[in-house]
């Protein structure tokens, strides 16, 4: 009895040791702040450099020094369906192309380490940036169908770097943040800078890194320098490989490795928004001299800022509302004038005048219709002559006057007072 219970002491003191051991590395790989969340991308791996599964429940976090609450464990293991897009020099897939081997060797490397549901994207770099994608049990059954991007001339690298890493994005979880390249290092006459594809691999909430297979015959040094600066900023890899298929297979299991991280959700229970540096910690549960891993980070660099907090979203808010409203005013036709109603029960009603020329009377087709004692049905008529104003009568029975003096023709002034029929008098006031 003492025996069994002196093991099962043993064993509870030594399990959380045990549990721990395989763990040789904690690696932080991003920070970022939605809100009141905090996401931390995490590494775990063993001795050999692996993956370490499980680890669900084994993290303690610190921002600060101080603890957060209920940290959410998405595993790398168990993300369901993934795409792993493959960027490759169009010419390598020639076939005269010594290195097309080596391009399908990394192509049924994926196929076989994927699952049937995951996806393998492939973005041919040449003269033109083309895509195809499908999935892994296609690609495994048919590993000829990426012949289908093959292209000669000189290739826009990282025109076709910065649509690979969209496309990534696009569809980037916990286990699919992962970018593979190869080429031999030339690129020619892109658009895309270096920078312009390390600010696709890292928006967002996670990162997606970049795995280079740089093949050792030949390339541009400085090409190669950028590749290399793309591969440590996104905590990924760079390997210079012979062009040879037999190399692929290593390269495909190293690089899947890196997209094996476990995101950790949570929010810190003390936490001041107002200060920019922080840092957060990252350890196993139990403490100890275990591993663990610390970053610092500057909260303006990390923290998705809310849209209407933008500076640039104003400005163009503003700008856009100066434009439509000018729009509108240089399009809005202005009034030659106003006919205004002066007495009787329609007293101070007015007609705006657009267009001339303008028919008046107590006709249903005239422009300003009338009603009242004397008023004919076509009774005159505003015309333009120049930039004047012209009324003339129509023979109408009663007359048109315009400042109590009887009128075949004449020319308004400002506040000349018009009388139609036997009392309907109306006010002229000029716009222009």
């Amino acid at each position: 009895m003492r025996r069994l219970l002196l093991a099962t002491t043993t064993f509870a003191l030594l399990a959380p040791i045990a549990w721990a051991a395989p763990v040789s590395q904690l690696a932080i790989d991003h920070v970022y702040v939605n809100g009141s969340d905090h996401v931390v991308a995490l590494r775990a791996t063993d001795e050999a450099g692996l993956a370490v599964p499980d680890l669900e429940r084994e993290f303690e976090i610190t921002v600060d020094g101080k603890g957060v609450g209920a940290i959410r464990v998405k595993s790398p293991f168990d993300a369901g369906p993934r795409t792993v897009t493959v960027v490759v020099d169009g010419a390598l897939l020639q076939p005269s192309s010594d290195a097309r081997p080596f391009v399908e060797g990394v192509l049924a490397a994926l196929a076989n380490q994927l699952a049937p549901g995951d996806r393998v994207r492939v973005v041919s770099a040449g003269p033109k940036v083309s895509m195809l994608e499908w999935n892994a049990a296609t690609l495994k059954a048919s590993p000829g169908e990426a012949r289908r991007l093959a292209q000669d001339g000189g290739a826009k690298l990282f025109d076709a770097l910065a649509e690979g890493a969209h496309a990534a994005a696009d569809s980037r979880t916990a286990s699919s943040a992962l970018l593979l390249v190869i080429t031999r290092g030339a690129d020619q006459s892109s658009r895309a800078r270096v920078d312009d594809v390390l600010a696709r691999c890292t928006v967002g909430e996670g990162v997606t890194s970049v795995a280079v297979a740089l093949l050792e015959d030949g390339g541009d040094a400085k090409a190669a320098d950028k590749l290399d600066r793309l591969a440590g900023v996104t905590h990924g890899m760079l390997r210079r490989t012979p062009a040879m298929g037999g190399a692929a297979q290593d390269f495909v299991t190293a690089a899947l490795g890196l997209s094996r991280r476990y995101e950790l959700r949570f929010r810190p229970l003390e936490y001041d928004r107002g200060e920019d540096r922080h840092a957060v910690e990252v350890r196993l549960a139990g403490g100890g001299a275990g591993p663990q891993a610390s970053q610092a980070y500057r909260l303006s660099e990390v923290s998705d800022t809310p849209w209407w907090k933008s500076l640039w979203v104003w400005v163009i808010v503003l700008v856009a509302l100066a434009v439509a409203a000018a729009v509108l005013l240089l399009s809005r036709r202005r009034p030659i004038g106003l006919l205004v109603v002066s007495g009787g029960d329609d007293d101070g009603t007015w007609f705006e005048m657009f267009d001339l020329p303008l028919t008046i009377g107590s006709a249903l087709q005239n422009d300003v219709l009338l009603v009242g004692e004397g008023i004919s049905r076509n009774h005159c008529v505003l015309e333009r002559e120049g930039r004047e104003v012209v009324l003339v009568d129509t023979n109408s029975e009663k007359g048109t006057f315009v400042n109590d003096e009887r009128i075949r023709r004449r020319a308004l002034a400002d506040e000349d007072r018009i009388r139609i029929g036997d009392e309907l008098e109306l006010v002229y006031e000029a716009r222009r």
